[in-house]
């Protein structure tokens, strides 16, 4: 039996860098950028981000019957790199 509710495809990740606005993935003036994984993978390095900024992220898992609604906004400040 084919599950009726078929596992994720892909997971797309938005962010962005202004904390006043909440994210919204069809309103692209929301967020600075997205990025989309390909499953199985379920991890991703966000490139080009600045250590000086906070952001938020959200995310949403796609299949063949659709988009889920986005995931709680999550807030984080990339770590600098170590210098060498």
């Amino acid at each position: 039996t084919e599950p009726t509710n078929p596992a994720a495809e892909s997971y797309t990740i938005y962010w962005s860098d202004d904390p006043n606005t909440p994210i919204d993935p069809s309103k692209p003036s929301t967020f600075t950028n997205s990025i989309t994984i390909t499953a199985p993978d379920t991890a991703e390095t966000i490139p080009g981000l600045n250590p000086a900024n906070n952001y938020d992220f959200t995310i949403v898992a796609s299949n063949s019957l659709g988009d889920s609604t986005p995931a709680a906004e999550v807030n984080a400040t990339p770590i600098p790199e170590a210098p060498t």
